[in-house]
């Protein structure tokens, strides 16, 4: 009867592990991108997708937000990190009187973002951690999740250009004179012409003479 009763429990839990799990994928979506802003940097982006009714906190801004979620990237790659992460979205602001203080957060969707100073050539794996936390009706849900981003170094088109720009310009002169010769050849073919006529007709009058 007890060993009944306690696998009866266990899928109870497991059963409420996988609902709290599928509940939270709906309510909020992560999306990972990289995009290279010029040679040497590249600005590595979180987005954030949250469904209607969600409230999610802002970072912590101050010691007095009591409310919040925090985002870290893999310390291992320290070096490669210009600046802190940036919070981009339409935050909100209220009153919480849970907690007795005003509290920010976004309802939509908001953006975390970390520059790196990566040079084209070069690649990185790094990983980031989200320690977040949110609103559903009533309920402070607490959130977990990682992203992994991998940079591939660049393939440096400056000196396929440079090469390209050369061969344009000697292709110039190279028409040019081609062109010209072309020109040539006409006017050699007219000259021959006109003194092929000024042959047969002095031929003609020769022989009517």
């Amino acid at each position: 009867m007890k060993k009944g009763l306690f696998t009866c429990f266990i899928v109870w839990l497991l059963c409420l592990v996988v609902t709290a799990a599928a509940a939270d994928t709906t309510d909020i979506r992560f999306e990972y991108k990289k995009e290279r802003t010029s040679e040497k940097e590249v600005v590595l982006s979180v987005v954030v997708h949250l469904a209607p009714g969600i409230k999610l906190y802002a970072k912590q801004q101050r010691d007095a937000d009591v409310l919040y979620s925090n985002i870290l990237f893999d310390t291992a790659a320290a070096k490669f990190y210009s600046g802190a992460v940036t919070e981009h979205g339409k935050m909100q602001s209220e009153h919480d009187s849970s907690v007795n203080a005003d509290v920010h957060f976004y309802t939509d969707s908001v953006k975390w973002q970390q520059k790196i100073n990566l040079a084209t050539g070069d690649s990185l794996s790094t990983k980031v951690y989200l320690n977040y936390l949110y609103k559903n009706g009533q309920e402070y849900l607490p959130g977990e999740a990682t992203g992994r981003f991998y940079l591939e170094p660049e393939a440096d088109t400056t000196t396929d250009n440079n090469i390209a720009d050369r061969s344009f310009n000697m292709d110039i002169p190279y028409s040019l004179r081609w062109g010209l010769a072309g020109v040539i050849n006409t006017l050699c073919l007219f000259n021959d012409t006109g003194n092929r006529i000024l042959f047969y007709q002095a031929q003609q009058n020769k022989a009517g003479g």
